[in-house]
């Protein structure tokens, strides 16, 4: 049956635009029950530095996967059909931006606002070792192990100190999926990471693949994925979204490829800045809040604005103003 390329980024927020099918590509991955995703696809916009007009648009895939016992994820994808100039520093610059964000979370009853542990996937149109001599997996689970450093002995427990610092994440080589396609067929996720073999382009319109049924044999996930993508193939709207999508990032590598370097070089010294200011202004928060605490015990012990003034070396106006707020 021939259905559209998931390796373009319309198609894949079309399927993604499906619950379900979002909901089962989270458990394929995490290996747990989902009970809900949202998914959510953001749209870069990259300009002509010499015209300003819009050049290229990128699709950025993020969900907030909400697991059975009630616990969260977010999950986000990057797909990069072919190599190009900054790939590595614009998943990080994403990947940066995205452990840093806050999501509203409704937990025991109470919305509050948290971030979450982030489980990128990476399905890439190229070898991340070729260029290394490593011939590695056509799928790739990089997970985190825990253990002493003493005694080497693991522990489960996932403190949030960890979670927020650390993280798992998928990979997926596509021109290693038909070496090693007979391997994959043996599980769900395998059989899931092959609809993206660019061996089974239809060397007449490579916005089309030519896959056989019988790989969705057994598995309901998969005969839905089918199904859905099948239609997109079917539908000349959709087609020409992808063909619009193949011609702009043509047009933009070959002539702003090693503009969009340089772009995203200075995106990451931007990102860079702006982290140290925030740690910053969180020191001198941390800082204010230990010497209003400081003042408040001190005075609580008798002793004078004054005094309390020569012990921590701070302005007499200063504690003026932190007794008056402590008063209120």
């Amino acid at each position: 049956m021939k259905i559209a390329n998931p390796r373009y980024d319309v198609t894949l927020k079309a399927l993604l635009s499906d619950p379900d099918i979002a909901r089962g590509i989270a458990e394929l991955f995490l290996g747990r029950p989902v009970e809900a995703v949202a998914f959510t696809s953001q749209e870069s916009v990259i300009r002509d530095p010499r015209t300003k007009r819009v050049a290229l648009r990128r699709l950025d895939f993020s969900a907030v996967v909400t697991f059975a016992e009630g616990d969260h994820r977010q999950v986000i994808l990057e797909i990069q059909a072919q190599r190009q100039r900054g790939d590595t520093m614009r998943f990080r610059l994403y990947l940066a931006s995205q452990l840093t964000r806050e999501h509203e979370i409704m937990s025991a009853g109470i919305r509050r606002k948290i971030m979450l542990p982030v489980v990128p996937i990476y399905i890439l149109g190229y070898e991340i070792g070729a260029g290394e001599g490593a011939a590695l997996p056509a799928v790739i689970h990089v997970e985190r192990r825990c253990r002493c450093a003493v005694t080497a002995q693991p522990f489960s427990e996932r403190p949030d100190f960890i979670e927020a610092l650390t993280h798992d994440a998928f990979i997926i080589q596509i021109p290693r999926l038909a070496a090693e396609a007979d391997a994959l067929e043996g599980s769900a996720l395998g059989r899931f990471s092959l609809l993206f073999n660019q061996r089974n382009a239809d060397p007449a319109d490579p916005r089309l693949l030519e896959v056989d049924e019988s790989l969705a044999a057994g598995d309901h996930l998969l005969d839905r994925i089918l199904g859905y993508l099948s239609r997109l193939g079917a539908d000349p709207e959709h087609a020409e979204k992808m063909t619009e999508e193949e011609q702009s990032y043509r047009l933009w590598e070959a002539n702003f490829g090693d503009i969009l370097h340089e772009l995203e070089r200075s995106k990451a010294t931007a990102l860079e800045e702006r982290r140290l200011r925030e740690e910053e202004r969180r020191l001198r928060e941390e800082e204010r809040e230990k010497t209003r605490r400081a003042v408040v015990a001190l005075h609580e012990a008798g002793h004078s604005p004054g005094r309390i003034a020569d012990l921590l070396k701070v302005a007499t106006a200063e504690i003026a103003a932190i007794l008056g707020n402590a008063d209120d």
